[in-house]
């Protein structure tokens, strides 16, 4: 089953969303609705989780709404994505370079044994 969330907005809500997910991997994809790489990576980024997933959530945050999650975990560069296991930052890339992308899942599905 694919779980997507898309609805934290502020710092304290990703907080308790790591706490209540600690035995899970969270992928986390930072984009805004006017970035156009962000759209053009969209569809490849949903094939390449859909590979890993019923084992790791996607936590979808657009940084222009989720301002606060966006300054605290410092996303400068649209698209960003990050992989959390137990809530801890493992690995990112802030690009839309496919091949970039499929490193950091290759990467993610090293985490999803722990």
């Amino acid at each position: 089953m694919t779980k997507i969330i898309a609805s934290l907005e502020t710092r304290q809500e990703l907080k308790e969303f790591f706490a209540q997910n600690k035995n899970r991997v969270i992928i986390l994809k930072a984009s805004a609705t006017w970035c156009g790489p962000c759209k053009r990576i969209e569809k490849d980024f949903l094939e390449m989780y859909k590979t890993i997933c019923p084992n790791a959530i996607l936590l979808l945050i657009d940084i222009d709404e989720a301002d606060d999650i966006a300054s605290f975990l410092k996303i400068r560069k649209v698209p960003t994505m990050l992989n959390f296991v137990d809530g801890r930052p493992m690995d990112a890339v802030a690009s839309s370079n496919l091949d970039e992308i499929r490193d950091f899942f290759q990467k993610t599905k090293a985490h999803l044994s722990f």
